[in-house]
């Protein structure tokens, strides 16, 4: 089978709020967003990487809330808002007292006031701890209704590559679309005044940001930042989201449209941003870096380039730092992205977000065998440090898989050393995917399961090792596996592609949608691909099941890559340096 690497990255961290009010559950703001492929949560930007999934709203309210009687005090939830990496539930006490309380990962604060198994407690940036009694009866509360919870881990803003597939995507019903393609034809037409009033006028006729920012990133595209950071403004006060939360994301494109036509004004909206969201950006510079990676991944390079160089000093900005690897990224020169990695790392050794995005500019090279090949040894660095690293040990696997690094020999010395030591994730996800090209399905499967668990949030693993089960005939649980991993299927088009093949001999039609979702999704956004074999045999094979023809699952090994200068002799990385 030629392997198609999954082209995945995630969101910048910018998503939503979502308000859940404990008297009225309904009334909460729908989550949105979008990556490479679309995450069941986006990520902060605070070093932890830990997510709240969506639809998780109704627990958290169950967690926190006292009922009538309120909590030891007499202090009573107000509300719950679910942010991007944490959730604050706000308290009312007598005379009108309020409190809040952040939940958070374990991993995220150093100084909890309480941890229970999933959960850190700490006060809200700007409120007061919270009285002991009534500490301990929200953690008896939030430990009653915290089993089943599961964080889900995704790339960190810092670490998003500029890709355009990236890009913001918006809720449009057919009439904003209609006036949107307008402002589009009038902006492309040089007409700044009806541009700008059609898309004030948009912005107007709805009760949430999406058509607003819409418009805006039609402004910016069409040489009217000024135009664009106006009509934002205009909807955010208009809406009474200038410092809400849950606009957080219209707040970032206004920023960008102020940077990208220049403003004066944009340090200041910066640290308007960095007070609001102290986790997001500890300091200001990191909120305006947020913005500019708008402007990035709508390919304004040399914009982006100017502000972001206009941000350094004498003393390294993390944030800083890494967008300006992202913006040699971004300009495809290699020397470029190595000057920027190696100052990054000088700065902040071993940082996984720059291994990672240095990695990821050789990755997306495809099948440049010497690009796959000094991935391979960058990556290698990080899975030294972080093998957990979110989304990365799918992509490190195809690195090694198309980049010619599991061929019998490799794959037999990573048994040997996944046998030997039974904490080592990446020795058994690697020596599981050689097994599997080699159609030994039941030696596979321990393999790659001892990989899926150590990595629950990546799909690639588990998506091996249910077609590892299909092959052996366990067909049932193969089933199951793929169907859980529905989820995943837009940021990993390969799980449509494993599921057409599982129903083809006995649910055509579903046979037939999976393959035409494959289809959709892989060439309709022009996703990375390591050879177009698999792509021809698709559309193929889809083609003869329109004709209710069954062609047989065939898995041929990867396509061949060009021969060039040999790998080290060192291999994989071994080592027993691993994060806990």
């Amino acid at each position: 089978m030629t392997v198609i690497g999954p082209c995945r990255s995630p969101n910048d961290g910018d998503w939503p709020m979502r308000a859940v009010h404990p008297l009225n559950l309904p009334v909460m703001l729908a989550l949105v967003g979008a990556l490479w492929a679309i995450p069941v949560s986006a990520a902060p930007a605070d070093g932890s990487g830990y997510v709240i999934p969506k639809g998780s709203d109704k627990r958290f309210l169950k967690m926190t809330n006292p009922g009538r009687r309120g909590f030891p005090g007499g202090w009573k939830l107000e509300g719950v808002q679910i942010r991007v990496g944490s959730a604050v539930a706000t308290y009312t006490g007598r005379g009108g007292k309020k409190i809040g309380v952040e939940l958070t990962h374990p991993a995220v604060s150093a100084t909890p006031l309480a941890v229970t198994e999933q959960f850190a407690l700490v006060a809200e940036p700007g409120s007061k701890a919270p009285p002991a009694k009534f500490l301990k009866a929200l953690e008896r509360l939030i430990e009653k209704y915290e089993k089943g919870f599961r964080w889900v881990r995704q790339v960190r803003s810092a670490a998003v590559p500029p890709d355009r597939l990236n890009r913001a995507r918006y809720r449009l019903n057919a009439k904003q679309r209609k006036l949107l393609d307008q402002t589009r034809e009038l902006a492309r037409a040089g007409e700044k005044g009806p541009a700008s009033k059609l898309a004030l006028g948009l912005a107007k006729r709805t009760k949430h940001p999406d058509p607003a920012r819409a418009a805006a990133e039609v402004l910016r595209a069409h040489g009217l930042p000024g135009e664009a950071a106006r009509v934002l403004g205009a909807n955010l006060g208009r809406l009474g989201l200038e410092r809400d939360p849950s606009a957080h994301k219209a707040r970032l494109e206004r920023l960008a449209s102020m940077d990208q036509a220049g403003s004066k004004k944009s340090a200041a909206v910066a640290e308007e941003i960095a007070g609001d969201f102290p986790r997001l950006y500890p300091v200001a510079a990191c909120a305006r870096v947020a913005g500019l990676q708008v402007l990035l991944r709508e390919g304004r390079i040399k914009v982006a380039d100017r502000v972001a160089s206009s941000l350094v000093g004498d003393t390294p900005i993390r944030c800083v730092a890494l967008f300006r690897l992202k913006v040699a990224m971004a300009a495809g020169e290699d020397g470029p992205v190595d000057g920027a990695a190696t100052k990054v790392l000088e700065a902040f050794p071993d940082d996984r977000d720059a291994l990672f995005l240095w990695g990821t500019h050789y990755y997306k090279k495809g099948r440049e065998k010497q690009a796959l090949l000094r991935a391979a040894e960058i990556w290698d660095r990080l899975a030294a440090v972080n093998p957990r690293y979110p989304t990365f040990i799918g992509q490190y696997g195809t690195v090694y898989l198309v980049g010619g690094l599991l061929g019998a020999e490799a794959t037999l010395k990573l048994k040997a050393r996944a046998l030997a030591k039974p904490d080592d994730m990446v020795a058994a996800y690697l020596a599981g995917i050689g097994l599997y090209y080699q159609r030994r399905y039941r030696e596979v499967i321990p393999f790659l399961k001892r990989a899926a668990d150590a990595v629950p949030d990546d799909p690639r693993a588990h998506m091996y090792l249910a077609m590892a089960h299909f092959f052996d005939g366990d067909r049932k649980l193969a089933a199951r596996m793929l169907e859980a991993l529905d989820h995943h299927a837009y940021q990993e088009p390969d799980i449509y592609y494993c599921r057409s093949l599982f129903y083809r001999d006995h649910d055509l039609p579903r046979a037939i949608r999976e393959m035409e979702k494959f289809l959709e999704v892989f060439e309709g956004e022009n996703r990375l691909r390591f050879g177009q074999e698999k792509v021809d045999k698709a559309r193929d094979d889809l083609e003869r099941m329109r004709k209710g023809e069954v062609p047989d699952v065939h898995l041929a090994i990867p396509d061949p890559l060009p021969e060039g200068q040999p790998y080290p002799a060192r291999g994989p990385v071994d080592t027993d340096k691993r994060e806990p």
